[in-house]
């Protein structure tokens, strides 16, 4: 998982599989409830 700002105030989440290192989701925001809400259980 990373966050990063596409200008100064736009934020985004992007889920990279840790064996592959390829991205699978990309989610607008990086707040907690968000992810909490919408991220895979391992």
């Amino acid at each position: 998982m990373d966050d990063f700002a596409l200008y100064s105030d736009v934020y985004g989440t992007l889920l990279v599989d840790a064996d592959t290192r390829l991205p699978i989701e990309p989610w607008a925001g990086r707040d907690t409830e968000h992810l909490a809400a919408g991220a895979p259980r391992c």
